[in-house]
């Protein structure tokens, strides 16, 4: 979902297709929000510590936000990308 919503933000601020920078602020995006949620429940006594079920569960958790980040780049330009091509080679076609 962070992903998804930092697409949705960038096609606002900057209408360019999917590239290397949009891949990266997406998975940083999701990865970031991912540590700190992290965090949050090593805080809150969440987790049950240092335990190995509980390293592998966090290593897990970040695993799944950078492949979150990434698929929500993939989703985000296979829904939108084709539409932005046809839309530009239209208008340049006037």
């Amino acid at each position: 979902m962070v992903g998804l919503f930092i697409q949705t933000a960038m096609d606002h601020i900057d209408h360019a297709k999917v590239n290397k920078r949009r891949f990266f602020i997406a998975v940083l995006s999701a990865l970031a929000v991912g540590i700190v949620w992290e965090i949050t429940e090593v805080y809150f006594g969440l987790t049950a510590g240092l335990s190995p079920t509980s390293r592998l569960d966090t290593i897990k958790d970040i695993i799944d936000d950078i492949i979150g980040g990434a698929l929500s780049v993939w989703f985000w330009g296979s829904l939108f990308n084709n539409t932005k091509i046809h839309d530009k080679q239209s208008t340049e076609s006037r």
